[in-house]
């Protein structure tokens, strides 16, 4: 089968990329023919199809009047992404599309595109773009009244809240305040335009949601729920050994940014002085966290910076446990998945799909987020309890061989393809 594999970023920037890049391996290990259409980036893997990807757009450099409105343009409705899209569907003449995240750099336009050639489209949803463009990184809830989306009344929506955003943080100067509101604008129009003309309803055949939680809001919000399956991220778990022995660490690793909860985890180290936390990864808080650790003297926390992959694994698996302690609601955490695969027991927030990977008392513990006195006796709890440590490991490794692997993930995907396909 020839399978279009369609992301903005053809390198591994997040989670979402690592998902795309996996996949991609797990298609061509069982022999089919992949095809990629992204932008162009100094970062991107080498591929033949590079000539076919849009040039680099930055929607976070203001450039100008000139440039910042053909951005604006773009970002709604992206010409250039049709064409170069066209090029490559004429010359490889795929069989089935299966999107990531495309809004923004690629724009939903190209949905039109794989329309018009009767391609069968589906789509991995790695994130709440769809009914929440994300406009900042604050990640609080707010309700929102936008024109032609209603929102279900039981809960708000998942999005950044602006007047927090621009007009609250000192830091922000008046023109950064106007550059900041116009964007927030510009992407709600986005929003409004594509829900107008349909591209999502009536481009998409199937949406994939890695976890429930996302699934039942979308439904939510007015989603057809005939069109989503939920189907949860995979691992190539021979690449993930086990160990249920430790050391006398536990392990926070992951991007360091507000909506991670990593000041939430310090405030709740300033308690455990006799436990050691190390702190893998790199981010706009550094400097924040860096600060907040000497001005309580946190000894016993140890930054250390961004790792290669292979030496992040070995540091997970000397820990005694891992630690997710987001603000934000997570789709379906790779984090607590590839912590849980290594046999791991998992201290996570219990928000957005983080309760279906840690099943409290079972794989791990829960705590209210933001709650750093609660997350504190659960860290002192199971930390203590060595037994129960290696208990927790093995229910979480055992987990992910159930519902995990990649070869049942493959198998679902290609049902949900056939799924597409037939209704072409």
């Amino acid at each position: 089968m020839k399978i279009l594999l369609i992301n903005k970023f053809f390198y591994r920037k997040g989670g979402s990329e690592s998902y795309f890049f996996d996949l991609a391996k797990l298609l061509e290990d069982h022999g089919h023919e992949l095809i990629y259409f992204s932008m162009k980036d100094p970062n991107n893997k080498i591929t033949r199809f590079n000539n076919f990807f849009v040039d680099p757009i930055d929607f976070t450099k203001d450039e100008g009047l000139v440039k910042n409105l053909k951005k604006a343009c773009h970002l709604i409705y992206s010409f250039e992404a049709q064409k170069k899209l066209q090029k490559i569907i004429k010359t490889y003449q795929p069989d089935i599309a299966h999107l990531h995240n495309i809004s923004s750099q690629l724009s939903p336009s190209i949905l039109a595109t794989l329309r018009q050639h009767k391609i069968p489209v589906v789509q991995t949803l790695h994130d709440y773009e769809l009914i929440c463009p994300k406009v900042t990184v604050n990640y609080h809830l707010k309700k929102f009244k936008i024109p032609f989306i209603k929102p279900a009344d039981d809960f708000p929506l998942i999005c950044p809240n602006p007047k927090y955003e621009i007009f609250m943080k000192k830091s922000v100067g008046f023109g950064e305040q106007i550059r900041k509101l116009a964007l927030f604008k510009i992407i709600w129009l986005e929003v409004i335009v594509n829900k107008i003309l349909g591209l999502y309803d009536q481009g998409v055949n199937v949406f994939i949601t890695p976890s429930n939680f996302l699934k039942k809001k979308l439904t939510d919000w007015g989603q057809d729920q005939n069109k989503i399956i939920q189907l949860p991220n995979f691992l190539d778990l021979t690449l993930y050994q086990p160990n249920y022995n430790f050391k006398d660490y536990i392990i926070y690793s992951g991007r360091l940014a507000p909506h991670k909860g990593v000041l939430t985890l310090l405030e709740a180290m300033k308690n455990l002085p006799e436990i050691n936390l190390k702190i893998a990864g790199d981010g706009p808080q550094l400097q924040e966290i860096k600060a907040f650790i000497e001005r309580y003297d946190l000894k016993n926390v140890e930054l250390l910076g961004y790792l290669p992959t292979d030496e992040l694994q070995q540091v997970i698996r000397q820990s005694r446990l891992v630690i997710v302690p987001s603000v934000w609601h997570e789709n379906y955490s790779m984090t607590l998945l590839e912590a849980a695969a290594l046999g791991k027991p998992l201290i996570a927030s219990n928000i957005g799909g983080n309760s279906e990977i840690v099943k409290d008392q079972f794989t791990g513990l829960l705590f209210e987020p933001g709650n750093y006195s609660q997350l504190a006796e659960k860290i002192k709890f199971l930390y203590d309890n060595e037994s129960l440590i290696r208990e927790m490991g093995q229910n979480a490794r055992k987990q992910v061989e159930k519902e995990n692997s990649s070869e049942q993930h493959y198998s679902k995907l290609m049902e949900i393809y056939k799924r597409a396909m037939d209704k072409i």
